[in-house]
This record gives C-alpha cells, structure tokens and sequence, in this order.
C-alpha cells in the first residue's frame, strides 16, 4: 500500500486497502461490531472505487465480488446478489463472457440465487434453500433438508428464525 502510495497509484492503494479490509473481515476474527464496521469500510472503499476508476476497471470489479462475498458471509444475501447481479452484467458487457471476472461473477450469482443455507436439523448440520424471508427479515421459510439428489416431495417447509441458519 505504501508503495503504491508514494507513486502515485490509486488502483494500487485501493487494491490494498480491499485486500487488508477482506482479510481482516473474513480471519480477523473480533466481535460482530468489528465486523460491521470493516462490511462499512469495505462498502466505503467499494464506492470510492467505482468514482475514481469506474465500475468497469477490473480492480474496481474484483473488489466488488470481495464485498459481495462478505455481505453473504453477513448475512446479506440480498444485497450480496443485487451487487453480483450488476457487477456479471458489466463483466459481461465489458470483458466478454470468457474473460475470468466474468466467469467468478456468473459462478457467484448462481450459487447467490440459490440461496442455500445450512441449518441444524436432527442434531446434524443439513442443507435446506431459502425461499423467503418473514417479519422484516426476522424469519426465514426454509425448504428441505436437500439430499443428494433432490427428491422435493421429501422436502418439509418450516419456518426458522434468520439466526438459526447460515449462507452455504
């Protein structure tokens, strides 16, 4: 970061500070108020990005997959998938849909859309998909557990609280 400081290179810097903020986010460990200020710094430098580069510079972009993989990770799965959303079609647009942030961006929105999370259920840790959220995102309809191959007509649907399930 410094070195990109003393030169000159916004990108760089940026690229850094993305970087640190990711990792401090995802292996810092801390309470979650730690957490969501490095979610808001992250957010924050996102922005910053996107007025200085532009959201279709590469360093931009890849910084925006970063956030979107921590507001999953938080539990934002929402926001997460409106951001990946945006950043497969400039990707796409941009790069063409063999270049590689187009490809990760793709390969996120379907896993995002999925929206699969893991549950304790019989005292073993189960997949199930969300299927929508209740009492301003209090509760979550969930369906399953998913087995292998997925038999649907076996699947229950229950009603959790959102603190009781977690993205897979």
């Amino acid at each position: 970061r410094d070195i990109s400081k003393s030169i000159g290179w916004f990108e760089g810097v940026a690229l850094a500070e993305s970087n640190i903020v990711f990792a401090m986010s995802n292996y810092g460990g801390g309470s979650n108020l730690n957490k969501e200020e490095n979610l808001e710094k992250f957010q924050q430098l996102y922005e910053r990005m996107v007025t200085k580069s532009g959201g279709t510079d590469q360093t931009t972009i890849q910084t925006g997959m970063n956030l979107a993989e921590d507001l999953w990770k938080a539990r934002r799965a929402i926001k997460a998938e409106r951001l990946v959303t945006k950043l497969a079609a400039v990707c796409k647009r941009v790069h063409g849909p063999e270049h590689r942030l187009t490809k990760a961006a793709e390969s996120y929105l379907q896993a995002f859309k999925a929206r699969y999370v893991t549950m304790e259920y019989k005292h073993e840790s189960k997949s199930f998909q969300a299927l929508r959220y209740k009492e301003v995102g209090k509760e979550c309809v969930v369906q399953g557990p998913i087995a292998d191959t997925r038999n649907i007509r076996e699947e229950k649907m229950v009603t959790v609280t959102t603190e009781d399930i977690l993205p897979a």
